[in-house]
This record gives structure tokens, C-alpha cells and sequence, in this order.
């Protein structure tokens, strides 16, 4: 496969890079980052452009003036799919920390994260870790990872891994408590190496149709979005989105395994009615495929080639909405179409809302479904640096309409979290405490009642009791 060989910041200070995320957490000088958040429980993600990943060699000073924990740790990804590097689709990244206090490993594919190698515990069970790292990946997919901790140990590991082959951006994800928010430094980052070419275009089937919008609200837009699901990087400049009678040819766009890219006239109004988690993947064009709000087709050709078709019709939405202005129709894994969550109503440019989540995923076991969680069962209401405490998680594997209500002990509804909202896939939902009004609420127990009402007119209930402290 020809490559393009790419030479990156080993020879120019980090400073000089545009970065995306939480920039300002962060103070970034010549050659060093520090994390400089407010001090309060969080956590912060910096990235920067980078499409290195083969024959590739990447280097970096990191200081933790802390033994990192489950609690306190930071990824640093060499290779990822989204400015946002937590929620990449695809990459690789090595972890400082977790429940092992050590160095750790991971690819990342299709959103899950698996262990590659790791590092003997309690490696950085230390008051001030100072690692100098250097990772190596060679043209066999071989890695090289060495490391030197505190200028006394050093350790040389070898493992092999293939499954990730292509990159976006580079960055650091730091999760924290109060006391460790100005507690990480990264400092003489660099990296080197070679980025594959796009070799052909793509064949049926290797981009879908995702999600469309052909209802907006008002003066609202329609998008279009479109999901490479093959394991190679393609140039959308050579396709083109069409109906029966016409076609519009797309903009230049490199299309990563595993990610989406959407289409829309308008790309400002879009992002100042839904929430646009990767901007960068979202798309202006000045000609957009009409569509009609009743029923109409849409296909994709790159070349002659036929890649993707979809008719879709306005009753193919959720039989409880009896609204589906502003509402996308999402495709779901098992390639049918379902009206989006109507408590995001669209997800342009990520992941659709009957995806699975790394937050839910950490906590539900596969064989878990239609079924609500607790991540956290307490509030300190009185902590103003604590504005959401309580965090209930759901998977939906059907689409059920979902009240969710806090209550008194002696069954006084206090709060309203959702009123007869359409879910499914996996997400999450807060209470920080407070009530309907907003006023502070007495410290005592209170129950959150989740309400289910499937399409087939089952009823389910669940209580689960929370608490408000001081």
C-alpha cells in the first residue's frame, strides 16, 4: 500500500499546534501542557490534528504529582477518530493509572476499549510520577514501549497489535478529583511516521446511509449522514449523494473507519438547534439534497457505483410521536430505521442515540437489557462544586416512552427528570438535587421512579431509592 510519510512535532514546540477541547484547562507554552482546571471533580480532554499511525514512533514526558487511581488517571491517545479522544470510535492509547496504579495499553474499535498489554502493578504507586515515554510502532505492527519512571527504572516491553491502522488526532484525557485539577504536566511531546493513502474507492455496502433529518422545525435544515463501516479510509470527494432525478457532488472529506461525516446547508443554524459533538464532522454544502417531508429517496454513487439506498416515509418514525418535526430516523445496527431519542432528537456528525456508550458499557453486562442503573445514589446539595450528583444510566434495547420522577418517602413528586420522553440505546441521565422550582430541597431520602410504557402497551415501574446529604 503506498504511504504518505509524515514528520511531526519531534522538530516544532507543541506549541505552535491548533488544539481542540478543553482548552482552557489547560496552560500550553513552548514545550509543555499542564492541566490548570477549577478545582473541582471533572474531567478535561486536549487534542490536536494527527494522521500518523504506521511505521510511526511517538514520545512524551509525563509528570502526575500524584499516585493515579480509578479516580485520578489520564489516556494519552496517539491515535484516535474524534478532537474529542474519550469517545473515538477507533485508536489506540496508553493509560496512567486505574485500578491497577500502572501502564496500560488499549486499542479502541467499533467504541470499546480491550487491553493490549500491561505493565506490572502498582507501578506508579508513587507520591510524584515523572515517566518519560517513548512508543514505537514498526512497519511489522510490532510495538515498542519504553518507559522511565522517576530517571531510576526503566522497562523495555514488546507486544504486537494490527487492528487500528488509521488516525485523526492525538491527545490527552485527564479525569481527576478536586485536589489533583492542576496536578498533570506533559512536556517535549512529539511524533513521527506514515499515513496510508487512499488506495480505492468504496465499494456497496462499505459507506451507509446513518441518520436524516427531512422534518426540521421552523427554518430549521435537513442532514444528511453517511458512516464508513469498512476498514479503509476513502476520499468522499469522489461520491455523490442523489434521488431519482439529480445528484450533488461532495466536498473533499477523508471518511475514517468507523466514523460519519453529515451534510447540511447550513451548518451554524444545525449546530444552534441540536448539539454538535464533533463539529469537524459536520459539513456545509452549497447545494443540499432536497427532502420532502412526507416520503423520498436517497442514494449514494462514488464513481457509477450504487454504494447505499434509502427510501424513507414520515410513518416510518416511533408510533408514540405525535410530533416528528426536529426528530432524525437513525439506523441501527441491525440495519432498521427508528426515530431518534426525543431527548436529543438528532445526533449529526457522532454517534447515533441507540448506540452503545464506554459509560454504560462499564456497567451492564451484555445479557442486560430494558434496564436502569445508579451510578451515583447520593448529593451533597449543599456543595455548590458538585452540580450533578446523581446520575441514573439506562439501556433500552426496544423504544419505550419513559417518565422519570423523584418523590418523597411519602410520595410527593418533588422533580421531574423526563415527562413521557421516547428512549432507547444507552445513555444517561441527572438530578443534581434540586426540585421543580429549583429551590434547595431537605436533606433526607428520596425515590426515583422510572416509568416504562412499550409499544405494546406493557407497563414496567422501578423505584430506586437516593439520598440528599449534607
Amino acid at each position: 500500500m503506498k504511504k504518505i510519510l509524515l514528520l511531526m512535532s519531534f522538530f516544532l514546540p507543541i506549541s505552535l499546534f491548533a488544539y481542540y477541547g478543553n482548552v482552557q484547562n489547560f496552560v500550553i507554552e513552548e514545550n509543555s501542557i499542564c492541566l490548570n482546571a477549577p478545582q473541582v471533580a471533572s474531567q478535561s480532554y486536549l487534542s490536536t490534528d494527527s494522521k500518523v499511525s504506521q511505521n510511526a514512533k511517538w514520545g512524551v514526558d509525563i509528570t502526575l504529582s500524584f499516585a493515579p487511581t480509578s479516580s485520578n488517571y489520564l489516556k494519552w491517545f496517539v491515535m484516535a477518530d474524534s478532537s474529542n479522544v474519550n469517545t473515538s470510535s477507533s485508536g489506540y492509547y496508553l493509560l496512567f493509572g486505574g485500578t491497577s496504579r500502572t501502564v496500560s495499553f488499549y486499542f479502541v474499535k467499533n467504541g470499546k476499549s480491550t487491553l493490549v498489554h500491561q505493565e506490572r502493578e502498582k507501578l506508579l504507586d508513587n507520591p510524584r510520577n515523572h515517566i518519560k515515554v517513548s512508543l514505537n510502532r514498526l512497519e511489522s505492527n510490532n510495538w515498542v514501549l519504553e518507559l522511565v519512571l522517576n530517571d531510576t527504572l526503566t522497562t523495555t516491553s514488546n507486544f504486537y497489535e494490527d487492528q487500528v491502522n488509521y488516525s485523526s488526532f492525538l491527545g490527552w484525557h485527564c479525569v481527576y478529583t478536586k485536589t489533583r485539577s492542576q496536578a498533570f504536566c506533559f512536556a517535549n511531546a512529539g511524533w513521527k511516521g506514515e499515513q496510508p493513502s487512499t488506495p480505492r474507492l468504496p465499494k456497496e455496502g462499505e459507506i451507509l446511509i446513518n441518520e436524516i433529518l427531512f422534518n426540521p422545525v421552523g427554518d430549521g435544515v435537513d442532514f444528511v449522514e453517511l458512516l464508513n463501516v469498512s476498514d479503509t479510509i476513502f476520499d468522499i470527494s469522489n461520491c455523490m449523494l442523489g434521488n431519482k432525478k439529480q445528484t450533488y457532488t461532495l466536498p473533499t472529506f477523508l471518511l475514517y473507519p468507523d466514523s460519519m461525516v453529515a451534510f447540511t446547508k447550513d451548518s451554524a443554524l444545525l449546530c444552534s438547534q441540536y448539539h454538535c459533538k464533533n463539529p469537524q464532522n459536520i459539513l456545509q454544502v452549497e447545494k443540499m439534497l432536497p427532502l420532502p417531508n412526507d416520503s423520498g429517496f436517497i442514494k449514494i454513487m462514488c464513481d457509477s457505483t450504487i454504494i447505499d439506498t434509502l427510501y424513507y416515509k414520515a410513518d416510518m418514525h416511533h408510533i408514540y410521536l405525535n410530533n416528528i418535526e426536529g426528530i432524525s430516523l437513525e439506523r441501527t445496527t441491525e440495519g432498521n430505521w427508528l426515530s431518534a431519542s426525543t431527548i436529543l432528537k438528532a445526533t449529526p456528525g457522532y454517534k447515533n442515540s441507540r448506540s452503545s456508550t464506554k459509560d454504560a458499557n462499564d456497567y451492564f453486562s451484555e445479557e442486560e437489557t430494558d434496564t436502569f442503573r445508579l451510578l451515583s445514589s447520593s448529593v451533597h446539595i449543599y456543595n455548590p462544586e458538585y452540580p450533578e450528583n446523581i446520575v441514573l444510566l439506562y439501556r433500552l434495547q426496544h423504544s419505550p416512552r419513559v417518565t422519570v420522577k423523584v418523590y418523597t418517602l411519602h410520595g410527593f413528586p418533588v422533580y421531574t427528570i423526563i415527562d413521557s420522553e421516547l428512549l432507547s440505546g444507552e445513555g444517561k441521565l441527572f438530578w443534581d438535587g434540586r426540585g421543580n422550582d429549583f429551590e434547595i430541597l431537605p436533606v433526607g431520602m428520596y425515590v426515583i421512579v422510572v416509568e416504562l410504557y412499550s409499544e405494546d402497551s406493557t407497563y414496567a415501574l422501578k423505584k430506586l431509592p437516593v439520598a440528599i446529604i449534607p
